[in-house]
């Protein structure tokens, strides 16, 4: 799904910027709840749970801040402040950065630390064009491996899909959105594909970041649906060219736009 202009970041917590709509008040509340349920389930752990449970548990509390906005991209993470404000050791800390590292959201680099991933058009353009290609692999092995289940999900994700184009409910067509790629990539049943995929990028942390244009909107919408109705048809070839395309076409409109809509374009997109 394409992207649009830059929403407008607002102060949050500890005076970072933030994207989340919480005032600085309520999103430290937010933060500072989520990091005290951390660690009172912390406390309650064995002394031979501690080190791993601690470390998903600070993964969580971690890709949680950087989905919702309150660590914004080319944010640092420092192990010591996270370390005090999760009331856990550096150790697990270090696993959880480097765990979320893996999953596309932090850029780690030595003598420097963890940084929260930034990206621009361009990048976001090359990345669209390896995404074509693992995608388009996805989507025609899925066509002749795909469950009747899985199938459904499928159908009933696009229809949810379509159903949101028109609504303001962003988070909701960011998942869907994620979600039916996700299926597809779940369905070609290739173990590693949904990794490699999410090494890329994490689709959710940059989608929430921009708003979205309505024409972008219907153009993943009309991929969506023919991709679906190739992989029920069992025509591997037909769907793993459109998911190709689909990408592509996401690729070119990050640059032509580099996330910017003209006010042309978005009284052009408002239904008559």
């Amino acid at each position: 799904m394409g992207h649009a202009y830059p929403v407008a970041s607002r102060s949050g917590l500890g005076g970072l910027s933030t994207a989340s709509g919480r005032g600085p008040r309520a999103t430290r509340i937010v933060y500072n709840a989520t990091l005290q349920g951390t660690v009172a389930s912390t406390k309650q752990m064995t002394v031979a749970e501690a080190p791993l449970n601690a470390s998903a548990h600070a993964a969580e509390t971690i890709r949680a801040a950087i989905l919702d906005g309150t660590f914004e991209q080319g944010m640092r993470l420092k192990e010591e402040k996270l370390s005090r404000d999760l009331g856990i050791s550096r150790t697990p800390i270090r696993e959880a950065l480097r765990t979320l590292q893996a999953e596309g959201l932090l850029d780690i680099l030595p003598n420097h630390g963890a940084t929260v991933r930034t990206y621009e058009a361009e990048d976001l353009a090359d990345l669209h064009e390896l995404r074509a290609v693992l995608e388009g692999f996805a989507a025609k092995r899925a066509a002749s491996r795909i469950t009747e289940a899985q199938l459904t999900r499928l159908q009933d994700v696009c229809k949810r899909f379509h159903e949101l184009c028109d609504t303001d409910d962003v988070d909701s067509l960011v998942e869907a959105n994620s979600t039916f790629h996700g299926l597809v990539i779940e369905a070609a049943g290739t173990r590693g594909l949904s990794d490699v995929v999410r090494s890329l990028y994490e689709p959710r942390m940059v989608s929430r970041l921009f708003h979205h244009s309505p024409r972008q909107r219907r153009m993943s919408d009309m991929y969506h649906r023919e991709v679906a109705a190739a992989i029920s048809e069992r025509d591997p070839e037909r769907a793993g060219t459109l998911m190709s395309e689909h990408n592509h076409q996401v690729g070119d409109y990050l640059l032509q736009t580099g996330f910017m809509v003209s006010d042309r374009e978005l009284k052009e997109d408002e239904p008559a």
